[in-house]
C-alpha cells in the first residue's frame, strides 16, 4: 500500500512532463486566442493519457497470455540463429507453462487511473474549444 501513492505521482508528473513539452513545442507562449489554446490544451492532455491506458491495455492483453505465441516465434528464431544456443528447443506448450508459473505483472492499475484522469482534462478543454469556437 506504501508504493501505490509513488506510483500515482510519479506516473502523473511523467505524464504532466510529457503535456508540458507539448505544449512547448506548440508555442503555448505565444499569444494566442482561447480557441486555439484549448485546442493545444486538449491535444496536451489526449497523448499521455492515451498512451497511459493503451499501455495498461497492453500489460492487461499480456497477462491473459495475448502475446505468448509472438515471444516464443522470437525467442525460437534467435536460439536458432545463435550457434550452441539452440541445443534444446522447449516446446510452444513448455514455453507456456513456464510463462505461468512466473505470474502475472499485478499492481499496474495506477497507469489506467491517471491515464483516465488526463483524458477526463482532455475532455473538458474539448468541451471548453467547442464552446469558444
Amino acid at each position: 500500500m506504501r508504493k501505490a501513492p509513488v506510483r500515482y505521482a510519479v506516473t502523473a508528473a511523467l505524464a504532466a512532463l510529457t503535456a508540458a513539452g507539448h505544449l512547448w513545442l506548440h508555442g503555448w507562449s505565444r499569444t494566442l486566442p482561447a480557441e486555439e489554446r484549448y485546442r493545444i490544451l486538449c491535444d496536451a492532455f489526449t497523448v499521455p493519457g492515451l498512451m497511459l491506458v493503451l499501455i495498461a491495455a497492453l500489460v492487461a492483453l499480456s497477462n491473459e497470455g495475448s502475446f505468448d505465441a509472438l515471444g516464443y516465434a522470437v525467442r525460437y528464431t534467435v536460439r536458432r540463429l545463435i550457434p550452441g544456443a539452440g541445443l534444446r528447443q522447449e516446446t510452444y506448450g513448455e514455453f507456456v507453462e513456464r510463462r505461468r508459473e512466473q505470474g502475472r505483472v499485478k499492481g499496474y492499475g495506477f497507469l489506467l487511473h491517471v491515464g483516465l484522469v488526463f483524458l477526463c482534462a482532455a475532455g473538458v478543454f474539448l468541451y471548453l474549444y467547442f464552446k469558444t469556437a
